[in-house]
């Protein structure tokens, strides 16, 4: 071979190192920019939740008027049972109507989702430590049929560390599911229309 012949090679081994080097960079900027837009829109776990909200608003309508049918039957009981129906009935439309609202702000993606998001987890929170002292409630007292007179007997220490438990679950799946609306980057970049 002349010299002529191996000066040819050389600049040909040196490009195409370079462009071995070129692919890798796009594939790494390709892969980075798909991360990125993978975070923004309605998907993972904010469909999820999205998911969870409408079983929600479901499950808290269907109970209202499964407590809405029993008292036009037969009228709303008396006492600690009746206060039972009437929360039942007001904190379900009210949680059905928030957790309704939430999923169709979820889906639009806007600012408000988040909050309505915060209000009906919270919501139901407070319906759980609500309806858990009525029922305890409802569970040591009875109403005599015929004098109509409640009586009470006392509440043992099972029931005050029931009503604790159920208390504290509550708050923590309140606190625990809010962290997600606070913490999320997919919520973050997705709700902000």
């Amino acid at each position: 071979m002349s010299p002529d012949e191996k000066s040819p090679e050389k600049p040909k081994a040196e490009p195409a190192s370079v462009a071995a080097e070129q692919p890798q960079d796009q594939s790494q900027n390709v892969q980075h920019v798909v991360q990125q837009k993978s975070l923004s829109g309605v998907g993972g776990w904010l469909i999820f939740w999205m998911i969870v909200f409408g079983l929600y608003s479901v499950s808290f309508l269907m109970l209202f008027f499964v407590f809405l049918a029993g008292t036009v039957e037969s009228g709303l009981p008396s006492g600690a049972s009746g206060a039972l129906a009437v929360e039942t009935m007001i904190f379900g439309v009210l949680i059905t109507a928030a957790y309704i609202i939430s999923t169709i702000l979820i889906a639009m993606q806007k600012k408000l989702a988040k909050l309505m998001s915060l209000i009906s987890i919270w919501l139901t929170a407070l319906y759980l430590m609500v309806i858990s002292v009525t029922s305890m409630v409802a569970q040591f007292c009875t109403t005599s049929y015929w004098t109509g007179v409640e009586t009470c007997k006392g509440i043992g220490a099972s029931g005050v560390i029931m009503l604790i438990f159920v208390i504290i679950a509550a708050l923590i799946y309140a606190g625990l599911t809010s962290m997600y609306f606070f913490m999320s980057k997919r919520v973050k970049a997705t709700l902000v229309k």
